[in-house]
């Protein structure tokens, strides 16, 4: 009877313990979720999600220790037994603090569309300190010198910054770059050495440009971030394309900044300047309204700022640019825009002070 009564204190003490655990994993679950509604918190449900389980395996191991020191062990067996209780606590704990960090990381690097090197160097960071902390915290927990090992991980921690001390600031920039999203990929922008194109990339290290002339340019982001930059935006992409107008043939390169290289032709020569009947007669094809809408289509003013610039419906602005393409024998608005600042054509003011000068 004796025996049976030393026996049966352990296994009710355990039990109670993970009933009191499922009790306990309710009431926190509820109290939690309604502190995550009136915070609004996107993480709280990745909290949730990953503790839940793991909440019970923690009453499971407190209920175990309880029911060994309740037992009849002798002292030492309880004492190791309480150890590696302990030790698997603390394993797990790592486990979820592993996991937690992964989930809320990827839910906030995304945000700041951190590219993929980025992405992954943070969270293999973040695992090496967590496991470093649990294997420290477990060795201690069995009374096993530390100080070896802190001064190991110091020495590697240095020479890691000796190695990486030039790679730090760069990374650094590339934070910087992709929270304040002064610069995104598909910018255009101009820097005060002169450099200018689109922004294809900004990774860890730098940023790459691609120049209009197809070429590519790198730029350290530390270097990046203590320029004076001019940031276009997102213009119209460069379009190079041949393209025949009343026989004649041009080339030119088109961007949405007010085209910096346009009307570039690829055969300006003497015989182009014998046909100027043509170009005088292609010209009268056009009604003064349309000149007037190819003239802003060139500065770049989209239908519906020409609407209210004219006073006309936007649907009429539509009708009049498909009526100059298919008079002048265009593709679409860029070939258009060249073509206009092509033919130079002056407006009406222009060309009553022109006759009052002559």
């Amino acid at each position: 009877m004796v025996n049976w009564f030393k026996v049966a204190i352990p296994v009710l003490t355990f039990v109670a313990t993970y009933a009191v655990g499922l009790w306990l994993r309710r009431i926190v679950t509820n109290a939690f979720e309604h502190w995550s509604a009136r915070a609004k918190w996107e993480g709280s449900r990745l909290v949730v999600r990953t503790a839940r389980r793991p909440f019970l395996f923690w009453f499971l191991l407190l209920g175990v220790i309880i029911a060994i020191q309740a037992s009849i062990l002798p002292a030492e067996a309880k004492s190791m037994t309480g150890k590696a209780i302990g030790s698997l606590f603390i394993l797990s704990l790592g486990w979820v603090a592993i996991a937690l960090s992964e989930q809320l990381l990827q839910l906030y690097l995304l945000k700041i569309k951190a590219p993929s090197p980025t992405h992954d160097l943070v969270m293999n960071t973040v695992r090496v300190i967590i496991i470093v902390v649990s294997v420290l915290v477990v060795l201690d927990t069995w009374s096993v010198p530390t100080t070896p090992l802190l001064l190991l991980i110091a020495v590697i921690v240095l020479t890691a910054i000796l190695v990486l001390r030039n790679a730090a600031p760069n990374l650094l920039a590339a934070f910087q770059l992709w929270n304040t999203e002064q610069v995104k990929a598909g910018d255009y922008i101009k820097l005060e050495t002169g450099e200018e194109g689109y922004v294809v990339e900004i990774n860890s290290n730098n940023t790459r440009i691609k120049a209009l002339d197809e070429s590519t340019i790198i730029v350290p982001n530390s270097r990046l971030v203590q320029q004076t930059i001019v940031n276009y935006g997102h213009p119209v992409k460069i379009e190079r394309e041949l393209f025949a107008v009343n026989s004649q043939t041009r080339f030119t390169e088109l961007t949405g900044l007010k085209a910096k290289k346009l009307g570039e032709l690829a055969d300006i020569t003497t015989a182009e300047k014998a046909d100027s009947g043509k170009t005088a007669e292609t010209k009268s094809i056009l009604s003064e309204r349309e000149k007037e809408i190819a003239r802003l289509i060139a500065e770049g003013i989209s239908n519906r700022e020409m609407a209210q610039k004219l006073f006309i419906a936007e649907n009429t602005v539509k009708v009049h640019i498909k009526n100059i393409l298919r008079k002048l024998e265009l593709r679409n608005r860029q070939q258009l825009a060249a073509y206009t600042v092509l033919q130079s054509w002056a407006t009406a003011d222009e060309r009553k002070t022109q006759n009052e000068r002559d």
